[in-house]
């Protein structure tokens, strides 16, 4: 029997659309993962022009692994998503939000909690993260919970149980799923892997931004100014 590779090749999803200063920050949080077998999946509409052009400028310009899909202007998210993973080429998917901010190690480190166990896991998710209110700059530490932000999953079991054809919870047959199978570590011990930023144009709204930071901790002036200063820098390629 072949051993499985230390470093399979992970896919990283990102569904965007028509926001390119955001992307561009996403694709430098990739590019800075110290996960060394990695592939970003982008995934935009075909009249996204400013999207296509930033992507292109970026291939060219880097040695980055990067997989470009064109969808239809509409359709939904989870459609999108199983549209992106039928063209990844990883034996591992990881949800790779544009909008939100990515540890250099959140790759190497979900990796690990999945392969280092007795227990056969598929897939891992962070299930406490940094909640990030942009427009206040303050930051919490969230409850546990399933954010859908952070899955990293066999392939093969995303594609027997794929999202949603949904613009919310397009993820929750899937985890379902993999938490009935106990297929899915959650990792409770580290929370700085995973900024959630909110912005005021998630798909997770203002209500539920203040639902899950009711009772959670403000993290300390000093911690959130560099959550700041990683969420706000400004890339540009010349």
């Amino acid at each position: 029997m072949n051993a499985k590779p230390q470093h399979p090749l992970i896919s990283c999803i990102c569904i965007t659309h028509n926001r390119p200063q955001q992307l561009l920050n996403a694709i430098i949080n990739f590019e800075h993962q110290d996960y060394p077998h990695k592939e970003l999946v982008i995934s935009y509409p075909k009249t996204d022009h400013l999207t296509k052009n930033l992507v292109e400028k970026v291939i060219k310009l880097s040695q980055l692994n990067i997989i470009q899909v064109e969808r239809k202007e509409e359709m939904s998210l989870g459609a999108a998503r199983n549209l992106a993973i039928i063209e990844a080429k990883g034996d591992y998917i990881c949800t790779w939000d544009d909008d939100d901010w990515h540890h250099r190690e959140r790759l190497t480190y979900q990796m690990a909690a999945i392969q280092h166990h007795n227990i056969p896991y598929k897939a891992s998710m962070i299930r406490r993260v940094v909640l990030y209110n942009k427009t206040a700059n303050i930051a919490y530490l969230s409850a546990s919970y399933n954010w859908s932000g952070t899955l990293l999953c066999d392939k093969m079991l995303i594609k027997e149980h794929p999202y949603l054809a949904t613009n919310r919870l397009e993820d929750i047959l899937l985890i379902k799923f993999l938490e009935s199978k106990n297929y899915l570590h959650h990792i409770e011990d580290i929370y700085d892997l995973y900024i959630y930023v909110n912005h005021g144009r998630n798909s997770l709204d203002a209500i539920h931004f203040r639902y899950f930071t009711r009772n959670g901790p403000k993290l300390n002036p000093e911690f959130t100014q560099r959550i700041a200063d990683n969420i706000n820098a400004s890339f540009e390629i010349k």
